[in-house]
């Protein structure tokens, strides 16, 4: 629920739960505006308590279970032992989503968050996961945010359009009254009042109902002028003493504890609750569990702006050691506030650090980075700075930043940027640390110019003077290494890695002090990993793979560990031990959330995880996979991947025309994957095939002609798969001059074939090059080059059959030595075959391969020929929607028509129709209306 301040969020809100009670049990969660230091999950904490109250704390703890407790009770340390787990962000989502899924069996759940806009990003990152992974339980959330000032460069923004995008989410706008709806609310507040000029009132309250209250609340006396007035009407009609608890509660926020408000009044408690009970009275305040709420914002603002600055100083402090008295977990940003406010920077700076550290162990790492990023700006104005924070403050600017880098903010790159302005250009160890790490985010952010920041980090190196130096040598010199092997100069990188592993062991050999010996030993593993890896991508990938695990068990730090394994899946898909990949993926996926890394380390196994599932025709789990790596806001170049991978799914389901949408609605993103020589050849081979299945084949030849462009020493699984796609576009443009080229004419592309096996010569370095040679061959083999050749094909398909090359070439395969045994006249192995194809490509969802094999046993005119498989795998596949559509379309529905239907735009009715003429093989909407009765329902 959206809206201007005073608008009436809360009190519909409020209404609402007021009627679904006790049918249901309500949660309350209230965002207070704390600028930067909102306390990580504030809100939810509060509503989460509300849910222990309703249901007790043992029917709370059965209800979710102790797969979700121990991660909860960072949250509400109330309901374990004293011991609290320290979750990955991942794991805190699923909680909460965990518990409220369980408690809902018990009864349906009413989840209210209030007044988002002061929401901290933890909050608004943890509300992300739950609502878009909610698809069970009885459980409604209702949010609302103030829209009059949410600015485009605010995360909340982000949030709310990303919720609108959720199915399953819907937004409701609330508006100004107008004239008749003024005198309803009068009307409702007063009943019928002749004395109340309803048009003098619209004109004072603009139509916000909540002032409208306000000024009807005046009982007749003059109206004020000012809108403050207006809002502090109430208060002037209280006494004196509630006056100033008021005051005080405002000072503490939109909302306050009851113990906490006992702490800092400086009267009795006695004459606090009859402070109190006034300000309830007068409608003021409100209660809600054990605390104490203004009954709007505005009200809490306006009360605030009464305090006098004496006053407000004496009031900070007071709820800063109170708060400090408590000791609850969770409040070091609170107290960071207020003190502050007071101006006392020492007890802030040393609370904001505290609050770093709580923020990072529950997960919060966006409010860590934020709290982060304010302890740097005090930094300078506390003398012992360093020695409060416990590392000098290169070191705490690198974990701000990698801390932002963890969420996939571009600030990271900002702060880093920042602090290189403010270092001492003789400071060269500091300097080229954080050019090092700008190489790093740079890289992660998709941006260019790498290189170059790299050559400047190692420029920056001076003689080496203590073994501060030394290790900041080891890495530098070995990110500059890992950015030529793999983006540059690769003899270069080369010598690079072999000068950081050299350092890296000598500066190991002179038996530094802790903790100097284990990030050298983390660089160390850092080398070897790479190392590896080039060694891997030369051919002897057996050396790498057993480097690669050797260099995982030296080291435990999670980074290392997920670069290495990123490596290693890598290296197993290349050589196409696809299903050893998954099962390491699938561990690496546990670490990546056990250490926080999911957006990060984590991001790019994932993405290794999503193409794995692709390459064994597990469409389904990949688009899972696919959907949940988007939902993080993983790295920019990791979502590039993601987005040529589902468009690849699309593809493959025969949806080649939103594979091409996809693709260009999300140019931007590929652009940041085609940075890499590997990333540009993936880029061109998806773009290429959805190119190719759309029938333009120029601009699939295009995307081709890029695997001359990359560098020689690019040896990768994607250039193997661009040069199979090379060589069947090449077949495609023989085929399309087939008369010319037996006439003996000169061939388009004369020297297409001879360039492309060229490159395959190049890449066979590895044992499996044979079974993608095999699929190049059986491509350009027969007359003129068309791909007809039965005896090729047959070697395709025993290629494809060992399952080294992804799951849908064998699916193809399969396909085309059937079209190749129809050509031959061979028709009963010609119909084995094309079953065989048919009930292959319906196991892995191979929808493309599957249409094209009804499409020829139509032209054959053998669709009813006995064959291997069972006429359903001779069905289209249909999605939902197009089953919808289709339904339609037999109706007679025209595309206008079936839009309003269901909604959707004309030109997507369109697009499903055409979809949907392609699958069934048909070229009218008349066949198609025929053929629908054959079409299952479910």
């Amino acid at each position: 629920m959206t809206g201007e301040a005073g608008i009436g969020k809360t009190r519909l809100l409020r209404e609402f739960a007021d009627q679904l009670r006790p049918d249901a049990a309500v949660a309350v969660g209230q965002c207070v505006d704390l600028g930067a230091l909102g306390t990580p999950f504030e809100p939810v904490r509060d509503a989460l308590r509300d849910l222990v109250q309703d249901f007790g704390a043992d029917s709370f703890r059965d209800a979710v279970g102790d797969e979700h407790l121990a991660t909860l009770t960072t949250l509400l340390p109330e309901l374990g032992d004293g011991a609290t787990d320290a979750p990955a962000r991942d794991r805190m989502h699923e909680a909460v989503r965990g518990a409220l899924v369980g408690l809902s069996r018990v009864t349906p759940i009413l989840v209210v968050l209030e007044d988002l806009h002061w929401a901290d990003a933890a909050t608004l990152d943890l509300l992300r996961g739950v609502v878009g992974r909610i698809r069970e339980g009885r459980i409604m959330l209702a949010l609302s945010c103030r829209t009059d000032g949410v600015s485009r460069a605010t995360p909340l923004r982000t949030f709310l359009v990303e919720l609108e995008r959720m199915r399953h989410v819907f937004r409701l706008e609330l508006s100004r009254l107008d004239r008749a709806e003024v005198a309803a609310q009068v009307a409702h507040i007063r009943g019928r009042d002749d004395a109340v000029d309803i048009d003098e009132l619209l004109r004072r309250s603009d139509g916000v109902p909540f002032l409208v209250e306000e000024l009807l609340a005046l009982e007749g006396r003059a109206l004020p002028e000012s809108l403050r007035d207006v809002v502090l009407a109430r208060y002037d009609s209280v006494s004196e003493g509630a006056q100033a608890m008021l005051r005080m509660a405002a000072v503490g926020g939109l909302s306050v504890t009851h113990r906490l408000l006992e702490a800092v009044y400086d009267r009795s408690s006695a004459e606090l609750d009859s402070a109190l009970r006034e300000a309830i009275a007068a409608n003021i305040l409100t209660t809600q569990s054990a605390s104490y709420s203004f009954r709007h914002a505005l009200t809490q603002e306006a009360v605030e702006g009464q305090v006098l600055p004496g006053e407000r100083a004496r009031f900070h402090a007071r709820y800063a050691e109170a708060l400090e008295a408590a000791g609850e977990p969770g409040t070091a940003a609170q107290i960071a506030h207020h003190w502050a406010a007071v101006g006392d920077v020492r007890r802030a700076f040393t609370a904001l650090v505290q609050a770093t550290r709580d923020a990072k162990a529950t997960a919060a790492l966006a409010s860590a980075a934020r709290f982060g990023e304010q302890v740097l700006d005090l930094w300078p104005e506390v003398e012992d700075a360093a020695t409060l924070v416990g590392s000098d403050r290169v070191d705490f600017v690198l974990e701000v930043a990698a801390s932002y880098m963890e969420t996939a903010d571009p600030r990271s790159l900002a702060l880093l940027q920042r602090e290189l302005g403010r270092c001492d250009p003789d400071d060269h160890r500091s300097r080229a640390l954080l050019l090092h790490e700008q190489t790093i985010f740079a890289q992660g952010l998709g941006l260019p110019g790498i290189c170059d920041l790299a050559e400047a980090a190692y420029a920056e190196l001076r003689p080496d003077t203590d073994d501060l130096d030394r290790l900041a040598r080891v890495r530098v010199t070995c990110g500059l290494g890992i950015v030529q092997a793999f983006y540059g100069d690769a003899e270069v990188g080369w010598s690079r890695l072999h000068e950081a592993l050299d350092g890296a062991r000598s500066l190991l050999d002179r038996g530094p002090p802790e903790p100097i010996a284990s990030k050298a030993r983390a660089e160390l593993v850092r080398v070897l990993t790479s190392i590896a890896s080039i060694r891997g991508a030369a051919g002897d990938v057996d050396a790498a793979l057993d480097g690669l695990a050797e260099a995982m068990a030296m080291d435990d730090d999670p980074v290392n560990v997920l670069r290495a394994a990123g490596l290693r899946l890598e290296l197993l898909r290349l050589v196409g031990r696809h299903r050893e990949a998954l099962e390491e993926g699938r561990a690496a996926l546990g670490l990546a959330r056990d250490t926080w890394k999911q957006r990060s380390w984590g991001s790019a196994i994932s993405l290794h995880v999503m193409n794995i599932h692709i390459d064994l025709g597990n469409l389904a789990e990949a688009e899972r996979v696919g959907q949940a790596l988007i939902a993080l806001g993983p790295w920019a170049f990791v979502s590039g991947y993601c987005r040529l991978a589902q468009a690849d799914i699309l593809r493959l389901r025969d949806q080649a025309v939103a594979a091409d949408e996809l693709l260009a609605r999300h140019a931007e993103a590929i652009d940041g994957a085609r940075r890499s020589s590997t990333g540009a050849l993936t880029a061109a081979r998806t773009v290429g095939a959805v190119a190719l299945a759309l029938g333009d084949l120029p601009r699939a030849w295009t995307q081709v002609e890029q695997v001359w462009a990359a560098p020689r020493n690019v040896a990768s699984r994607a250039a193997l798969r661009l040069l199979v796609l090379g060589a069947e576009v090449l077949a495609a443009l023989r085929r399309d001059h087939a008369e010319v080229l037996l006439a003996g004419e000169p061939a388009p592309y004369p020297d297409a074939e001879a360039t492309l096996r060229e490159a395959l010569d190049r890449l066979s370095i590895w044992e499996v090059a044979g079974d993608w040679r095999a699929m190049v061959d059986a491509r350009l083999s027969g007359p003129a080059g068309t791909g007809t050749d039965l005896a090729a094909w047959r070697a395709a398909v025993e290629a494809a059959a060992r399952g080294r090359v992804p799951a849908q070439y064998h699916s193809d395969a399969l396909y085309r030595l059937g079209e190749a045994e129809l050509l031959a006249g061979e028709r009963g192995e010609a119909a084995l075959t094309l079953g065989a194809a048919a009930d292959w490509a319906e196991r892995i969802e191979d929808l493309f391969t599957l249409r094209r094999v009804r499409d020829v046993l139509a032209r054959a005119h053998m669709l009813d020929a006995p064959a291997r498989t069972s006429a359903a795998g001779l069905v289209p596949h249909l999605t939902d929607r197009e089953r919808q559509v289709l339904r339609l379309v037999a109706e007679g529905l025209t595309n206008r028509q079936i839009g309003r239907r269901l909604f959707i735009s004309e030109k997507t009715a369109s697009v499903h129709v055409s979809a949907i003429l392609r699958k069934l093989g048909v070229a009218s909407r008349t066949e198609a209306a025929v053929l629908a009765a054959q079409v299952p329902d479910e």
